[in-house]
């Protein structure tokens, strides 16, 4: 994928999001999520950058246990055959419950 088709992918979830984080005074009313890239884990032949791999985190944030949200972002990533992994906390200082997914992306271009 390209990091634009990442960007198209995640504006067809049909929910509120950016990269990283909205700007302060912003925020949409959940549920909203935030993708970005934390790190990469690159494949390297003959000293040299062989295959872009980078990781994609999503942060859904959301009042309530939202399964309907979960299911919206699951089913564009299954749609897309990305092998993802989810975890869910409730951060005590937001109020709010966010379920995290975690992924690897081979990047092209």
């Amino acid at each position: 994928m390209t990091l634009k088709e990442i960007n198209e992918m995640m504006a067809s979830i049909g929910l509120p999001y950016t990269y990283y984080s909205f700007p302060i005074g912003h925020v949409p009313e959940p549920p909203y999520f935030v993708f970005f890239y934390p790190n990469s884990d690159n494949f390297g032949a003959d000293n040299a950058v062989y295959q872009k791999i980078n990781s994609v985190s999503i942060e859904l944030y959301s009042k309530n246990p939202d399964f309907e949200a979960e299911t919206q972002i699951e089913t564009v990533l299954d749609a897309n055959h990305i092998y993802w992994e989810k975890d869910s906390v409730f951060l005590d200082s937001e109020q709010l419950f966010e379920t995290i997914y975690e992924m690897e992306i081979l990047i092209n271009g």
